[in-house]
């Protein structure tokens, strides 16, 4: 019997699932990760998202800057706020975050206490995820540009505005108007309104200055102020002074004249330290207008190396003025000059190299009690001399303050008022357009020079090249040929038989020919600058070669008042000039 064929079943079209009904109270799941009372970086139970914390941290204005001219260069965390640039620690970006979070309503503790929990390595890896700054362009970063001034215009920020100095005007502009472009050091903001003075007296630090020159003209008077006069000597070195101190608190750098200022006492000698005459004090004044970093001149090294390694460790990127205090007598200054025409490297206990632009690296005014011996022609071109006098210091002898009341009745700069902040500006400001308009004119300086070569080659051989140059100068020796270097010094020995021996005698020769206004083997100038570079050997009578030097008068005028070039009426007519000598010289000598 057949079966029956089971029934067909009904094809009935699936209904889609009912979606759960929400509840009123439910909130996304991403919601339950990210709390509306809570910032976009934080996640619970977990440390901050990286990306988002270092987006945070840009919107606050951190940057990493590159502290050398290389990508691999060492990075410096910095903040910009409302065009203020301020080096920052890790610190501050706890309390910058805080600070986000304190404008969230009911911010959840656990965001505070995530930021609390952030150590410096995590902070380390977000400065990587930072926005990156150059000193210099590199592909990838943002060329970091603080303000400088320009060759023509100096500018000095306040808390109420922005001191333009040019040649003609001095001005003070908001900082809207202000004509500077570029980012400013936090350091480089004076916190302090200023405003022009509205009488012209001289102020405190005025008045205190210009007595710093005075200088001693006679004894015994019944008053020993008396004994002081502001002097010619007085005037040139006080013009140069305000020269120097425009010069330094300008802050654009031209390699052509980039120099050193060194401020001495008029009356350092050899063997006697002059101190208390002001110097220090003005130099140091610098800073409460521009950042000025200090080093101790009297445990100065004169090399990088060894105890050297760190002495700059304070100078920093927004750092314009480096003082270097209280030097002495064996300071090396050619230590100097790289960093007076090139990029200067500053090396930081714990921490990687920083590596200044020369167009940024800070100018150098030094301060010493004693007559430095350097005072060579490539000493002189890199380097600007004034002198002050001892009112100060006779001052001090006699138990005188500067704020007794016959002095000037206050303390420098702690004894203050608003005024005397504005007159002590107003000065400074005088100071740079002066600057501006003339440069620095040097003043005469040939007594210094000659208490230093003194210092550096010795009274004895001083004064016996003193003479020798002076019958040279008179002609009462022949001219017209060369002089073998055994018999001059056979000569010196002769005539000082107790001074002591010499190195290196061409040396010393030729320094002191320099300094009287004489030339070392000129005919051998393109060899080099050197004695050695400059040899010249000639055959004797006997027919032997023997070393020999040949001096040619220099346009260069000399600075001992026993030396003087003389009048016409002096000169023998019948001598050679140096030309025709020289060339005569040149003929007679068979030269090797």
């Amino acid at each position: 019997m057949a079966k029956k064929a089971a029934p067909r079943r009904k094809l009935v079209k699936p209904q889609p699932k009912q979606k759960k009904a929400k509840s009123p109270n439910s909130q996304p799941r991403a919601a339950n990760l990210l709390p509306r009372n809570a910032p976009e970086w934080f996640q619970q139970s977990k440390k901050p998202i990286s990306s988002k914390l270092a987006l945070a941290l840009k919107d606050l204005g951190f940057r990493s800057l590159l502290q050398g001219i290389k990508r691999t260069s060492a990075q410096l965390l910095v903040r910009i706020n409302n065009g203020v640039v301020s080096e920052v620690s890790h610190r501050d970006v706890k309390t910058a975050l805080h600070g986000t979070l304190d404008a969230i309503p009911n911010c959840l503790r656990d965001a505070y206490e995530a930021v609390n929990h952030l150590t410096t390595a995590d902070i380390a890896r977000l400065t990587d995820l930072l926005p990156l700054l150059s000193l210099r362009t590199l592909s990838g970063a943002t060329l970091f540009t603080p303000a400088i001034d320009t060759e023509h215009e100096a500018s000095f920020f306040f808390d109420n505005g922005v001191v333009s100095v040019t040649k003609t005007d001095i001005r003070l502009l908001s900082y809207a108007s202000a004509s500077t472009t570029g980012l400013v050091w936090e350091h480089g903001v004076v916190n302090r309104s200023y405003a022009p003075p509205q009488t012209k007296t001289k102020g405190i630090y005025e008045q205190f200055v210009e007595l710093s020159f005075y200088r001693k003209t006679r004894s015994g008077s019944a008053r020993w102020t008396k004994d002081f006069e502001f002097t010619d000597d007085s005037k040139a070195h006080y013009n140069a002074f305000r020269g120097c101190l425009g010069y330094l608190l300008h802050s654009f750098r031209n390699d052509a004249n980039s120099r050193a200022i060194i401020f001495v006492d008029a009356d350092s000698d050899n063997t006697l330290a002059q101190g208390g005459t002001g110097k220090s004090l003005v130099a140091r004044s610098l800073e409460h207008l521009r950042s000025l970093a200090t080093q101790d001149g009297k445990r100065f090294a004169d090399s990088m190396g060894g105890s050297g390694r760190f002495q700059f460790s304070n100078v920093t990127l927004d750092t314009k003025i480096v003082l270097i205090d209280d030097v002495r007598p064996e300071f090396k200054f050619e230590y100097l000059f790289t960093m007076l025409t090139g990029d200067m490297e500053v090396e930081q206990k714990g921490k990687d190299k920083l590596v200044i632009p020369k167009e940024r690296v800070p100018k150098f005014v030094i301060t010493t009690n004693y007559v430095l011996p350097q005072s060579g022609t490539s000493f002189q071109r890199r380097q600007y001399l004034v002198e002050f006098g001892s009112y100060w210091s006779t001052a001090a002898r006699h138990g005188e303050l500067v704020s007794d009341p016959q002095h000037l009745g206050k303390r420098l700069f702690d004894g203050f008022n608003d005024n005397d902040w504005n007159q002590f500006y107003s000065y400074l400001f005088g100071c740079v357009q002066q600057f501006l308009r003339e440069g620095v004119t040097p003043p005469p300086t040939a007594p210094l020079q000659l208490r230093a070569l003194r210092r550096e080659l010795g009274d004895d051989f001083v004064n016996w090249c003193e003479d020798l140059f002076e019958k040279y100068t008179a002609r009462k020796v022949p001219s017209d040929k060369g002089e073998f270097l055994d018999d001059l010094k056979s000569d010196f020995f002769s005539k000082h038989p107790t001074a002591p021996s010499i190195d290196s005698f061409p040396t010393h020769l030729m320094r002191a020919a320099e300094f009287f206004g004489w030339e070392y083997n000129r005919h051998k100038a393109s060899m080099g600058t050197t004695p050695t570079a400059r040899r010249w050997r000639i055959t004797d009578f006997d027919g032997g070669k023997r070393d020999a030097v040949y001096f040619t008068k220099t346009n260069k005028p000399l600075p001992s008042a026993q030396a003087q070039p003389p009048t016409p009426s002096e000169v023998d007519t019948r001598q050679l000039t140096d030309e025709e000598a020289h060339a005569r010289a040149l003929s007679k000598f068979d030269d090797d």
